[in-house]
């Protein structure tokens, strides 16, 4: 599994970038069963506005393509920490209903 990470509209440091590592590392144990050398998660980290300075401005995205299904989390918020938590969890929760129906 790779980690394909993007900034849009903000400058990725290493602190982003490690965070986002350690946060969306943790789906490897359940993308074990789908064990491939080629599998590339994009994960996309946005500011969604440059104007506002409140609010929902930070995004976080995930899209894997598993076989033949597809993976997909998004999530705004105040905090680019707390979209990264909040979009991990949504790929959690796909990627385990994954693996129950599979059985």
């Amino acid at each position: 599994m790779r980690l394909h990470i993007q900034g849009t509209g903000l400058k990725l440091t290493t602190a982003i970038t490690d965070a986002a590592e350690d946060k969306f590392g943790k789906l490897n144990k359940l993308l074990a069963r789908f064990d491939r050398e080629d599998l590339v998660i994009d994960i996309e980290l946005s500011m969604t506005t440059h104007r506002h300075h409140k609010g929902k401005v930070f995004r976080a995205e995930i899209n894997a393509p598993i076989g033949r299904h597809h993976v997909y989390g998004a999530a705004e918020s105040e905090d680019l920490y707390e979209a990264m938590d909040q979009c991990a969890a949504t790929a959690k929760r796909q990627l385990t209903k994954l693996k129950e129906k599979a059985g």
